[in-house]
């Protein structure tokens, strides 16, 4: 099975450029709790702001391909989303099944 994991944003905050300065750091665990996967300062969005309220789908994107001898159970995936330019941070968090 594969997951593929990616992120909508809105209202970054442009610089004197009009570039937004986003990224997004990905943290997949296993049932018991370690990690399975990790993509860290992945660029979200750092181009030209998208229009005011516009949802943006995000440049990263994560793709983990799970195993018939990965542990069944619940994976958390985590995303942690920064505005670099306005200084604020947000976490989301999913939870999904894997049965073998």
């Amino acid at each position: 099975m594969r997951l593929i994991v990616a992120s909508v944003f809105a209202g970054c905050k442009p610089d004197d450029r009009g570039n937004c300065n986003a990224e997004v750091d990905y943290t997949i665990y296993k049932p018991d709790g370690s990690i399975y996967a990790e993509r860290k300062d992945q660029p979200l969005w750092k181009s030209q702001a998208p229009p005011a309220r516009n949802i943006q789908l995000g440049e990263a994107l994560v793709a983990i391909r799970f195993e018939k001898t990965d542990p069944a159970g619940e994976y958390k995936v985590e995303a942690k989303l920064r505005d670099l330019n306005a200084a604020i941070s947000i976490e989301l968090v999913t939870k999904i099944q894997l049965k073998n």
